[in-house]
């Protein structure tokens, strides 16, 4: 080897750390563009990150005033002016069911994971966007992460300031609604817990969840022994039981139905709230007998209970019975169910279980699990006592006592009431009262009238009722009252519509969705909704903004909804082509991608669909995080993933050589005996089992430590072409040493002379080598994942050119495609076939990929002279 001094080497040298940091510099800056994390060196900040997908806020270690906090610093500016809103689209409906309106078990529903947004670099910098096509530009700021501690937080449930204002919270007014005054709102994005993973598809969530999801250990403390819920390695498991269904909710269901067989869940009985829900059991095994719960409770002592719900894949909310009514309308259910809620229902004259009629359907069902109503202690007699005369002077129906289960009915009409002594408390309820005027309205000790001309009593059965004309639909002003039908039918049809062409055309069957929000803002508007962060997989929006942008900030809108949406989730919002430009600029900011689909009025009509979702990469993705672990991922996909592409891109080599196909392409004139072929395939099958397989296997906790992350979202392609440049550079110079290590004398002839076996190669003599040398040289290929710690999807794509690559530099053919003709730094075949046709002690072209090490070094010159001579002798013989 030359010295150092020599002014040639100092040169090449001096050009090679040029081009190294510039490679490198540019990975950096263009990987953290998007924020994604950029190329992150081993060290000991990244020892403590568990995993790679969640990024730490850079106050996760400082105090903060959570007013101060988020308070509203970014502003959102547009060039131009917004139009004028577009007329309003036709009202939403809720929920997704068949025409027959069942549920199947096997329905194929369920889903994950996690949209978590990476290293954000400096939170305060701007990023100039081109919106769409037009002239228009959007300044905007990235939000930055909120701190840790604010990962369950409920904007409305939470406002610490106000509950301190409180006169008094002896009824339970901390649990009620107090939402941040104006311009104190979310101004950050919620983070999830640090070992947040891919929610476990229904209906096995109906079973068990993650640990790491919920990580609160506080209900398995208390109820454990009660059948709740249990803790097995790193997931909660439920068995199914409750406080008072200890054996189950199936055998409680059971007795429910033989006690009252007109109950008939699934057919007269469709709609169900369970009060005081626990882990929400009781709906999650109702939903198997065609009924749908909704699930509430307070953010209590058991605050985790409502988010065990969702994240179980069960429809739930955090509500109280406190001071106001809840938010749901007269009548909305079927039967209401309360399973030892830890209610008091007597109390104020019974104020709390007048809330219940109001919401009860006329002729709907009370069923009442607790100790009053099998206990024989003085205190649970008078306590039954007390809930017996209550019940009497609402005119309800006590329909039976079984167990530990007691059941009412709702009266059909107010002829009860009418009929009662003038005396009797409570009283009818004004007739100018309007029992569905619930946002903020105080409870009202008087019984709620029912509808003179029987509305809300005579429903038909389900399926028949979800086709049928709503009484509630008579109530809703409309220009032509005989129109409400006609309206009423053309609706559904629309939506069906809509429906079925969001599942062709966006393929929802493979997003295997389970949460699902319809938002359509009624009297709340712009204040948030009172669920836990990460509740839903799809939410969707139509006209949503064009409706609430004249009295609420669309960023705030915005920043709810990516509170709410699960990581990796998706929102389809729909509106005005306006809108849409204002909403892809925040949602950059907030780090969704975006897909962009015109309406049938095409790219110049008034509206647009925007679509934050996951390409179809992303979808294939989520079905491998779902079915299968990390390691299975890592170890054995990576294994089979690696023979699929060596093997189908290696064998055709084989083909053109026996069959003379292509031969004008090939280098040398020589060829392989078909035993000398099938010697190399036999031990290459032995190698890979042997000593690659258990390698991948072995690997896995090391990589794992250094940060390899498999969840959702993908990176991006600027995240994974830099680090896949660095990866390509840094190899590139690792095994260029090693190379030359080998072809030191006694390493030569011990280890490396296997591989020069085949002084004429072929595409699978690649990896055709000694196990000590796939060992030695095989550092070179992991040391830059090792590096960086990787989403494993990068890394997959990795070794998949990688593996192309060496096998394109050993298949013994230059074809006038090939990539050395069109990248010069590029090696390729001929490059390396070089190598193998001269002796170990003169060979050269020690690189893998690129020809600069061997230029630098002088480890080339004999293949540029052979280069030089047949250029001169191809000039030569074109001018004869």
């Amino acid at each position: 080897m030359k010295s150092i001094s020599n002014p040639e080497i100092f040169i090449k040298i001096s050009a090679f750390a040029f081009i190294s940091v510039s490679f490198f510099y540019l990975g950096k800056h263009w990987s953290e563009s998007d924020g994604y994390q950029h190329l992150v060196f081993f060290n000991r900040q990244n020892l403590i990150r568990s995993s790679p997908s969640i990024s730490i806020s850079p106050n996760a270690n400082k105090t903060f005033d959570v007013p101060s906090l988020i308070s509203n610093r970014t502003t959102f500016d547009s060039s131009s002016p917004s139009p004028p809103p577009s007329d309003p689209p036709p009202p939403d409906r809720f929920g997704i069911v068949d025409r027959n309106g069942t549920m199947q078990d096997e329905f194929d529903v369920g889903r994950f994971d996690p949209d978590l947004i990476e290293n954000w670099g400096d939170e305060n910098r701007k990023e100039e966007t081109r919106v769409n096509e037009s002239d228009s530009r959007v300044n905007f700021s990235r939000f930055s992460l909120c701190p840790e501690s604010m990962k369950e937080y409920i904007p409305c449930l939470d406002n610490v300031d106000e509950i301190r204002k409180l006169k008094s919270t002896e009824r339970g007014e901390k649990y009620e609604r107090h939402c941040p005054a104006e311009g104190r709102g979310l101004n950050c994005l919620v983070p999830a817990p640090k070992e947040y993973k891919v929610p476990i598809p229904w209906p096995h969530s109906r079973d068990e969840v993650w640990f790491s999801n919920v990580p609160h250990q506080r209900l398995v403390e208390d109820k454990g022994g009660q059948n709740w819920i249990s803790i097995d390695n790193n997931k909660f498991k439920f068995p199914g039981g409750g406080t008072q269904f200890m054996h189950g909710a199936e055998q409680y269901l059971d007795q429910i139905s033989q006690m009252v067989p007109d109950i008939a869940f699934g057919y007269h009985t469709r709609v169900v709230l369970d009060v005081g829900c626990g882990v929400a059991s009781f709906g999650a095994f109702l939903l198997s007998r065609n009924a749908t719960a909704l699930s509430i409770a307070p953010k209590d002592v058991h605050e985790n209970q409502i988010q065990f719900a969702l994240e179980r894949g069960v429809p739930a909310m955090v509500a109280a019975f406190a001071t106001r009514r809840l938010l749901y309308p007269s009548q909305a259910f079927d039967l209401i169910h309360c399973s030892r809620c830890r209610i008091n229902w007597t109390r104020d004259d019974g104020i709390l279980l007048l809330e219940v009629n109001r919401m009860l359907r006329a002729g709907g069902y009370f069923a009442w699990a607790a100790q009053p109503v099998y206990k024989h202690e003085e205190s649970q007699q008078e306590a039954w006592k007390e809930m017996v005369n209550l019940t009497d002077r609402i005119c309800w129906e006590f329909v039976k006592k079984e167990g530990y289960i007691a059941i009412w009915r709702k009266p059909l009409n107010n002829s009860c009431y009418i009929n009662r002594d003038s005396v009797v408390e409570p009283p009818l309820c004004d007739k100018d009262d309007d029992p569905d005027n619930v946002w903020y309205v105080d409870l009202k000790p008087c019984i709620t009238r029912l509808p003179e001309n029987g509305y809300g009593s005579n429903v038909t059965t389900w399926p028949m009722r979800l086709h049928n004309l709503p009484d509630r639909l008579e109530f809703v002003e409309m220009d032509a009252s005989i129109a409400k039908e006609e309206q009423f039918k053309a609706e559904s049809r629309y939506w069906d519509d809509i429906i079925e062409g969001y599942i062709r055309s966006y393929h929802w069957g493979n997003l295997k969705l389970r949460n699902v929000m319809d938002m359509k803002a009624g009297f709340g508007g712009c204040e948030p909704f009172d669920t836990y962060p990460r509740t839903y997989d799809l939410l969707h929006a139509f006209g949503l903004f064009s409706t609430e942008q004249k009295r609420c900030n669309i960023t705030s809108i915005m920043l709810e909804m990516d509170r709410i949406l699960r990581p990796g989730g998706c929102a389809y919002i729909r509106d005005s082509s306006s809108v849409i430009e204002e909403v892809q600029g925040i949602a950059r900011a907030i780090g969704w991608r975006t897909l962009l689909h015109y309406t049938a009025e095409g790219p110049y009509g008034s509206k647009r669909w925007q679509a934050f979702m996951a390409s179809y990469i992303e979808s294939g993705w989520l079905y491998l995080i779902t079915h299968f672990s990390d390691f299975q991922l890592a170890s054995l996909g990576s294994f089979f993933l690696h023979e699929g592409v060596f093997f189908l891109s290696g064998l055709p080599f084989i083909f053109f050589e026996r069959t003379g196909i292509l031969s004008k392409y090939k280098i040398q004139s020589k060829n392989n005996t078909p035993a000398a072929q099938e010697k190399c395939i036999t031990r290459l099958l032995l190698y890979h089992l042997c000593v690659n397989l258990p390698l991948m296997m072995v690997s896995y906790p090391a990589f794992r430590f250094m940060g390899l992350s498999t969840s959702l979202p993908l990176p991006s392609w600027k995240t994974v072409l830099a680090q896949i440049i660095f990866y390509f550079i840094l190899e590139d110079f690792v095994f260029y040493w090693g190379h030359r290590i080998l072809h030191t004398k006694w390493l030569y002839k011990h280890v490396h002379s296997v591989h020069h076996e085949y002084a004429t190669p072929f595409g699978l003599t690649s990896e055709y080598a000694h196990p000590a040398e796939i060992l030695f040289l095989g550092f070179a290929t992991i040391v830059g994942p090792a590096i960086t710690g990787p989403h494993l999807f990068t890394l997959w794509l990795w070794m998949t050119l990688r593996v192309l690559e060496t096998v394109e530099a050993h298949c013994g053919y230059h074809f006038p495609w090939s990539l050395s003709n069109l990248f010069p730094l590029y090696g390729g075949a001929d490059f390396h076939d070089y190598h193998h046709r001269l002796l170990y002690t003169k060979s050269g072209n020690y690189s893998s990929t690129f020809v600069y090490m061997d230029w630098i070094f002088g480890t080339d010159k004999g293949y540029r002279k052979l280069k030089a001579l047949k250029s001169d002798v191809e000039v030569s013989s074109k001018q004869m």
